[in-house]
């Protein structure tokens, strides 16, 4: 695997971060330290194929969007989050992509449409088991075949290090930096039998490092159609 400055993925979030610059300096080192730390963004981003359209629900400061649409290859890439002065940071930041869009909205009643891939990093622990697996049958709603789910969800069942990340996870939604109504971290197996209920067939990855250890990403398939997920949706 290629790294470093001829990475395309490496590239991109190098000219990702710059993008924060001028902001509020917690925004602007929260972001650079994201990009550079959190292994997620490279595992979403190799993931993600040209001509797909991507929403990613709950987007925070719209640093998945701006990735992609740093990436470029006709990424389509839709963020949306209820964090009003996040999403004004992501519009700063997304300024002059093409393809980048990031909306004020309520992920429980926004209305997600046809779409390639939809994201959800650090999200589903906000919500009660019966609140995700509402979130997750939407998802289903809006991915044709050939679709892709990606859900990055810290792990509930795993003790040692993995129990440090549900504590600062908790730590900074008490502190406001996350909005959610609770914290509640489910064992990633009873995710996968959501999704499987749902239809999807589920690969399981890990994207832990130091600073976010017992991290999965799930990536839930909804079949293939013959051209895959690189088709792009109707918007």
């Amino acid at each position: 695997m290629i790294r470093g400055e001829h990475d395309p993925i490496e590239r991109a979030l190098k000219a990702a971060a710059a993008r924060y610059a001028g902001l509020q300096p917690r925004f602007h080192w929260y972001a650079r330290a994201k990009y550079r730390l959190d292994p997620c963004y490279r595992a979403i981003a190799r993931l993600i194929r040209e001509d797909t359209f991507t929403v990613d629900l709950g987007s925070g400061l719209g640093m998945l969007p701006v990735l992609l649409g740093e990436l470029g290859g006709r990424r389509l890439a839709l963020g949306v989050d209820w964090d009003r002065q996040k999403v004004r940071c992501g519009l700063h930041a997304s300024r002059g992509l093409p393809g980048v869009e990031l909306v004020e909205g309520d992920l429980n009643a926004f209305a997600v449409p046809p779409c390639d891939v939809i994201t959800l990093v650090d999200v589903l622990h906000y919500y009660d088991a019966a609140g995700q697996e509402a979130i997750l049958t939407r998802c289903r709603a809006a991915l044709g075949p050939g679709g892709r789910l990606l859900i990055r969800e810290g792990d509930g069942a795993r003790q040692g290090g993995a129990r440090f990340t549900r504590i600062v996870e908790a730590c900074i939604t008490r502190m406001g930096w996350n909005r959610g109504p609770a914290v509640r971290f489910r064992p990633i197996s009873e995710l996968r039998t959501a999704l499987v209920k749902l239809g999807f067939h589920v690969d399981e990855d890990e994207v832990a490092s130091r600073l976010n250890p017992g991290n999965v990403l799930l990536v839930a398939g909804t079949g293939f159609s013959g051209r895959g997920p690189a088709g792009r949706s109707a918007r």
